[in-house]
C-alpha cells in the first residue's frame, strides 16, 4: 500500500502540472511523449489512471451529478452554476478532454505499443482495456471523436474525426486484445504500477470482461444485431466479471486527496449541495443508502434543495450535505462497480440477450452488491428487496420486460449516487431512466430539455483544421435514440 501511495503522489504530480493553464497547449491528441523502449511501464501505468481518475472523477462526476439531480449548486456559492443551469462554452471542456487524450491515452498507447514483448503483456493488457475505458468515455461524453489519427505526432497535426460507430468499433477490438494477453501465471506480472489492482490480472479480466458487456448494453438499442452477437462472443469465452470495484483510494495528505474533494470542497466554502430530485426519490422507497450519501439536517431527517434554485437563500442548517463518502478528501473514484456488472447482466438477461440465471436474481445481486459498497449489510438490502411496490415504487420486481428494464435502471441509478454519476447520464440518456427529474430551475434550455452530450473543447475549435464544427449541448450521440 505504501509504495502504491508513492506512485499515486508521482502521478498526481504529473496530472496536476498538466491541469495547470496553458499546459495543454503543450500535449493534444497527437502528442505521445514516451516511447515504449524507454518507458519505464510502472511509471507509465499509474501516470495514465491517474489521468483518468482525475477527469472522470472530477469534471465528468460533476456535470453527471448535476444532471442527474444528485446534487445542484449551494445557493451561497458560485462554482458549478453554469453546469446546473446548463449554460456551459467550450473552454469548460478543455481540461477533460486535453486530460484524456494528452496523458491517458498517450500513456496507454506507449503500454499498448509494446504488446509484441513478453515481458510487456500484462502491462500491454491492462492498457488495451483501459484505452478501451477512455476513448469509451470521450465518445460517450462528445459524440464524434479523432481515433484513427489520434496520437500519431507530427504525421498528422490535424486529427480527422471518426463516427462514434467507428469508435465503438475499436473499443471491441481493444478490449478482446487486452483480455487476450492477460494471463494470471504469466512469468512477468504487474509487481508494481497498478493503482486500481494492485497487479491482479483475475481482477483486471474481470474488469475486461464487464467493460465488454457495458459497451454491448451502450448501443443495443440503436444496433441491436452488433450488441446481441458482442454479448453472445462475450459468453462463449464463460467469463467471469469484475468481484471487485474497480477503483482508486486516496490520503488524506496533500496531493494525495480526491479530486473532488480537492476542488469543491477544501476551498472552503462547499459548493455542491443535495438535490431534493434524489433525496426524495430515495425517500419515498425507504432507502437506509440515503445515510451513507447525505448527512441529516439539524433537526433530523434528510431534505434537499430544488435543483437549480441557486438564487434562493435557505437557512443554513436546514437542508442536507453531501456524504464525505462521496466529496471527501478519501473518498475513492470507483471506474466501474460489482453492482453495475450485477445490472448490466440483469438488463442483458431481461432482454433475452444472454442465457445465465434469472434477471431478478442478478437484479438481486445488484442491489446488495450496492448495499455492502456502501458499507450495509445483505440483510438490510434483503429487508429492503421485500418491501411492495406500495411502499417502495422502484424496487418490487415486476413481471412485464418494459417495467424491468425500468427498475433496473433506475435501481442502478440510486447505487451511483455520489459517484458512478456519469454512467447513470449515460444509462438515462440511453434508456430515459430515471423517469423523475424535474427542470432545473435556472434552466437555459426551454420546457424541459436537457443535456445529451459535451460540448467540444475550444482547444480542438481553435487548433484542429479538421474540426467538424460546434455540437450543442442538446445534440444527441449516435446511439441516444429517444
Amino acid at each position: 500500500m505504501k509504495r502504491l501511495y508513492h506512485f499515486w503522489l508521482a502521478a498526481a504530480f504529473i496530472i496536476s502540472v498538466l491541469a495547470l493553464p496553458g499546459c495543454s497547449k503543450f500535449l493534444d491528441v497527437n502528442d505521445n511523449p514516451n516511447a515504449t523502449e524507454t518507458a519505464n511501464l510502472d511509471l507509465v501505468l499509474p501516470s495514465a489512471q491517474a489521468a483518468i481518475v482525475q477527469a472522470y472523477g472530477l469534471q465528468y462526476t460533476i456535470n453527471g451529478g448535476m444532471w442527474m439531480q444528485y446534487w445542484t449548486q449551494n445557493p451561497y456559492a458560485n462554482q458549478y452554476k453554469a453546469i446546473d443551469s446548463y449554460n456551459m462554452e467550450p473552454a469548460n471542456f478543455d481540461r477533460q478532454w486535453s486530460l484524456l487524450y494528452a496523458t491517458a491515452a498517450s500513456d496507454l498507447t506507449t503500454l499498448t505499443d509494446g504488446a509484441g514483448a513478453a515481458k510487456n503483456a500484462q502491462f500491454s493488457g491492462v492498457a488495451y482495456l483501459l484505452k478501451a475505458y477512455t476513448f469509451q468515455l470521450l465518445t460517450d461524453a462528445f459524440g464524434d471523436i479523432p481515433l484513427s489519427d489520434a496520437l500519431r505526432g507530427a504525421t498528422v497535426l490535424n486529427p480527422k474525426y471518426d463516427p462514434q460507430q467507428q469508435v465503438y468499433d475499436s473499443v471491441f477490438t481493444w478490449i478482446k486484445k487486452g483480455l487476450s494477453l492477460l494471463d494470471p501465471n504469466s512469468a512477468y506480472p504487474i509487481e508494481s504500477g497498478d493503482l486500481i489492482y494492485g497487479g491482479d490480472v483475475d481482477s483486471w479480466i474481470g474488469f475486461g470482461n464487464t467493460m465488454w458487456l457495458r459497451a454491448a448494453m451502450r448501443i443495443c438499442r440503436v444496433d441491436e444485431a452488433k450488441a446481441k452477437s458482442e454479448i453472445s462472443a462475450l459468453f462463449a469465452t464463460n467469463p467471469t466479471f469484475i468481484q471487485d470495484d474497480a477503483q482508486m483510494e486516496f490520503q488524506n495528505v496533500g496531493g494525495a486527496r480526491s479530486p473532488i474533494y480537492a476542488e469543491a470542497v477544501a476551498l472552503q466554502v462547499i459548493n455542491i449541495r443535495s438535490s431534493a430530485t434524489a433525496i426524495d426519490r430515495l425517500k419515498a422507497n425507504n432507502d437506509p443508502r440515503i445515510a451513507k450519501y447525505y448527512s441529516q439536517i439539524s433537526a433530523g431527517g434528510y431534505v434537499g434543495l430544488l435543483q437549480g434554485d441557486y438564487n434562493s437563500q435557505p437557512t443554513p442548517g436546514t437542508y442536507s450535505s453531501v456524504s464525505l463518502n462521496c466529496i471527501g478528501p478519501v473518498a475513492p473514484v470507483r471506474l466501474l462497480s460489482v453492482a453495475e456488472s450485477y445490472f448490466l447482466r440483469s438488463e442483458a438477461r431481461a432482454r433475452g440477450y444472454s442465457t445465465e440465471s434469472d434477471a431478478q436474481s442478478l437484479y438481486n445481486e445488484g442491489v446488495r452488491a450496492s448495499f455492502t459498497t456502501q458499507g450495509l449489510t445483505t440483510a438490510a438490502a434483503d429487508t429492503y428487496l421485500a418491501q411492495s411496490s406500495a411502499d417502495a415504487p422502484d424496487v418490487a420486481w415486476p413481471g412485464d420486460m418494459a417495467t424491468q428494464i425500468k427498475r433496473i435502471i433506475t435501481q442502478k441509478y440510486f447505487a451511483f449516487c455520489g459517484n458512478e454519476t456519469f454512467e447513470a447520464w449515460c444509462d438515462w440518456r440511453r434508456t430515459g431512466y430515471p423517469d423523475f427529474l424535474i427542470r432545473s430551475v435556472n434552466s437555459a434550455f426551454p420546457g424541459d430539455t436537457k443535456p445529451t452530450r459535451f460540448l467540444y473543447p475550444n482547444v480542438e475549435i481553435t487548433r484542429n483544421g479538421n474540426f467538424p464544427g460546434a455540437k450543442l449541448l442538446t445534440d444527441k450521440v449516435w446511439w441516444d435514440i429517444d
